[in-house]
């Protein structure tokens, strides 16, 4: 279990890799076969994840590599107690997206299974995640796959929903970028886990967890704003599940733990 974390994550991203090298598009049943397949394995293999030590607490699972040297970006992989829940909730939802889309996707399923497979692994690497270069390098990837998915199976507005998605999330990302750029000059450090959040991510028996003057935002609610250009149909549902899922991490960094 020593990279479980490292097997959770890329797994899909390999299935993908093969049905875009091996498979042909001709072979539309087979490629909906071995991709169901691929993210029940990585639902299985996300359900070690569920032997989390709630006595200990803290970040588990821990993996450490040295990535990029030079600005000190670092392969740094962990979960806390919530993380894992959404880590098992993101590939139960890859395995859901898989078998909702079996009778809807009737053309070019070789691309369509392979980006629900690469999207997979972002999000489940924004969750992941301890570096800040590492976590913003799997945010970005994860905007991509959906920006396709939105675009060439959504509904009758798929385009525009498609540009829009690409607009927003283009304006957000410049900013985040700005913040982690900022965090690095200031702190010359790349890693997410300080020690206060350590300390605070301690899922005890008994324990309690309060939110400090921020108010967390509704978990499984979208700004209305966003109606305008969410795609319709089966991809609705997965993009609002992954969209939901995806600022769930940031989130995270308001809470603060009760006395």
């Amino acid at each position: 279990m020593a990279y479980i974390l490292s097997i959770v994550t890329w797994l899909p991203t390999i299935g993908a890799i093969i049905i875009l090298g091996v498979f042909r598009k001709d072979q539309a049943n087979l490629i909906k076969k071995f991709a169901t397949g691929l993210f029940g394995l990585a639902f299985v293999a996300s359900l070690l994840l569920l032997g989390y030590d709630r006595a200990t607490g803290g970040m588990q699972f821990l993996e450490d590599h040295q990535w990029i040297p030079v600005i000190g970006a670092r392969y740094q992989m962990g979960v806390d107690g919530v993380a894992v829940l959404l880590i098992v909730l993101t590939t139960l939802l890859g395995v859901i997206a898989a078998l909702s889309s079996w009778k809807y996707i009737e053309k070019r399923e070789k691309e369509y299974y392979a980006l629900l497979l690469f999207l997979q692994t972002a999000v489940v690497g924004v969750f992941a995640s301890l570096d800040l270069f590492l976590f913003y390098l799997f945010f970005e990837v994860s905007l991509v796959p959906m920006y396709f998915l939105i675009g060439i199976w959504g509904g009758e507005n798929r385009l525009y929903a498609a540009i829009k998605f690409f607009l927003y999330t283009l304006v957000g990302s410049v900013v985040m970028l700005l913040g982690v750029l900022k965090i690095y000059f200031l702190t010359a450090d790349t890693t997410l886990v300080l020690q206060s959040r350590c300390r605070c991510f301690r899922f005890t028996p008994g324990s309690r967890m309060r939110t400090s003057r921020h108010r967390l935002p509704a978990p499984l609610s979208l700004p209305e704003s966003c109606s305008s250009w969410e795609p319709t149909g089966s991809i609705d549902l997965i993009c609002r599940c992954f969209l939901l899922l995806l600022p769930t991490r940031v989130t995270l960094d308001r809470l603060v733990c009760g006395a």
